[in-house]
């Protein structure tokens, strides 16, 4: 495990966030490898590929900002594979950035052409 993998999994984290922040939905939906997988809990369906990730973004109905915190991650013993944790935050930008949901996400994550992307990424929200 390198810390170069670790901060490039982190830097791709934060590059989602901004990228779904932003509405630039296919640049979201590059963050993920071409057959990456979506699924939140509490939204009852999953999403495949980027073509289904894009239109995920471009449909979601509330405009706000991630804020992730709270990171594990583990670099498998290949340095092509990665397991990362993380707490989100999203805040409602047009509800005075009120809490719209809290979550961990799963990840999975691979290097490909050394280039780190989400192959699964799973919110679980907490609906406490």
């Amino acid at each position: 495990m390198s810390l170069e993998d670790i901060e490039a999994i982190r830097r791709l984290t934060t590059s989602y966030n901004r990228a779904f922040d932003e509405s630039r939905h296919e640049d979201w939906a590059n963050h993920f490898t071409e057959d990456g997988y979506f699924e939140r809990s509490n939204a009852g369906q999953s999403y495949t590929g980027r073509a289904a990730i894009t239109e995920l973004g471009r449909s979601y109905p509330v405009r706000g900002w991630h804020v992730t915190s709270e990171h594990i991650i583990d670099v498998d013993g290949d340095g092509d594979t990665a397991h990362q944790s993380c707490y989100l935050m999203f805040l409602d930008r047009d509800q005075g950035f009120a809490v719209n949901l809290f979550g961990v996400y799963s990840d999975d994550l691979v290097k490909v052409n050394g280039e780190w992307l989400f192959k699964r990424r799973l919110l679980k929200v907490d609906e406490g």
